[in-house]
């Protein structure tokens, strides 16, 4: 069974196998917690989790949010933020009754009268993992060989092209970030960086290839028109690559 409850700035996500806490900070969202059931805790409290895309200086604002049922027992959380660019963000979370995965989808609405500049890279995950003493250790594919394999450390700023398992070698843990490129979008990618805090996991949709020079590619939404991203998901598994596959 997945519950969704809301009580003043503050929702919760679960079922028997993950949870999830999000709070409201001032304008914005942040993550108050991510684990699986009777798990360790993954996501840094206080944290960022919603990237905005939109290239102008204006900031977007908390709106409202909605809570809908979804077939085969799901349930979805939407949180949407309002610009005073004419951006509309709303950032959907899915949760079903079966597996310890959370599902992210971002839409993009420009409700102004001229082009909305957003950057090409539209990222619905964006968290910030605790990583005290660099436990977390990636995997991903690797040509040529089966499965998920060490692709190095996460000690510098990364980039994968395919799905992503943070193993964590202090708790027995594992996460499988994924997700799709879906039609008319150029790609999907996982970017990592230290940041003070944590590990900073962003990924999503690549809409525009990034330029080997000159200035970097800008994706223009015309007034009316709206953008949603396919699926990028996060799944925790006690284990390791394998048993985050298996989720």
């Amino acid at each position: 069974q997945v519950s969704i409850t809301e009580s003043p700035a503050v929702w919760e996500m679960a079922n028997r196998h993950i949870r999830v806490e999000l709070a409201r900070s001032s304008s914005t969202v942040q993550v108050k917690s991510l684990r699986r059931e009777g798990g360790a805790e993954w996501a840094v409290p206080g944290t960022q989790m919603v990237a905005f895309p939109d290239k102008s200086d204006h900031p977007y604002h908390y709106a409202d949010d909605a809570i809908a049922d979804l077939a085969k027992g799901g349930k979805e959380l939407t949180l949407r933020f309002q610009s005073d660019s004419g951006g509309l963000l709303s950032l959907m979370l899915k949760l079903y009754p079966t597996y310890a995965v959370i599902e992210l989808t971002t839409q993009i609405e420009n409700r102004a009268q001229s082009d909305l500049l957003l950057d090409p890279h539209i990222d619905p995950l964006f968290l910030t993992l605790k990583n005290p003493k660099g436990d977390l250790k990636p995997y991903s594919s690797v040509q040529g060989q089966h499965g998920f394999q060490p692709v190095g450390s996460l000690s510098l700023a990364r980039e994968f092209h395919d799905w992503l398992v943070l193993g964590n070698e202090a708790t027995g843990e594992s996460a499988l970030i994924g997700g799709e490129p879906g039609m008319g979008v150029l790609g999907w990618k996982v970017r990592t960086h230290n940041s003070p805090a944590g590990a900073v996991v962003r990924a999503g949709t690549i809409l525009i290839n990034d330029r080997k020079s000159g200035a970097p590619p800008v994706f223009e939404l015309a007034p009316g028109e709206r953008v949603e991203t396919p699926i990028t998901f996060i799944a925790l598994a006690q284990g390791d690559t394998d048993n985050a596959g298996n989720e």
